[in-house]
């Protein structure tokens, strides 16, 4: 398989060639050097390496955990166009519609900060006194003389004694 590069050079050289005399873009030979300097870019571009492509954009899922939320999240602020992207008409796209996002739109928490000095220390006293809800069985504190895990029967047993405890 020819280089691409090279192939587009060729075909840009014709172009040239033709471009001396007057250029009649009706002219099918003008026609077909276009289609085929169209073919060799998108040959090109597909064949790109997806960094290079992508660098300037966050998927779907980047966005999602950039923010700490889930995908259908990011769903909805595309939906309710809170946020900028660009369809991603790429071939593997097609069970879902994928989104590319632009990077730029976001601003990272240091550039927040160079432009609002303040931004950090009121990220942390906003952030100071939320409740950790995860959930580490190693944290929970059992009195010293429970059981590590009860069963079913254990927990019917302690029901019956209270019950009997107190007349109810």
């Amino acid at each position: 398989m020819m280089n691409p590069n090279k192939e587009a050079h060729d075909i840009i050289i014709k172009l040239a060639q033709k471009a001396k005399n007057d250029i009649n873009l009706n002219d099918p030979s003008i026609q077909k050097l276009i289609y085929e300097l169209n073919a060799v870019a998108r040959f090109a571009d597909f064949n790109a390496p997806d960094e290079k492509r992508n660098q300037d954009y966050y998927s779907v899922r980047d966005v999602a955990e950039l923010f700490d939320v889930n995908k259908q999240t990011v769903y909805k602020w595309i939906a309710e166009e809170k946020i900028d992207y660009k369809e991603d008409n790429s071939p593997g796209k097609t069970q879902r519609k994928g989104y590319q996002i632009p990077k730029d739109q976001f601003q990272t928490e240091n550039e927040i900060n160079e432009v609002d000095p303040t931004f950090k220390q009121r990220r942390k006293d906003e952030t100071e006194d939320i409740p950790n809800t995860d959930f580490d069985s190693s944290s929970v504190v059992l009195p010293k003389d429970a059981k590590q895990s009860l069963t079913y029967s254990d927990i019917k047993r302690g029901f019956k004694r209270h019950k009997s405890e107190y007349g109810e």
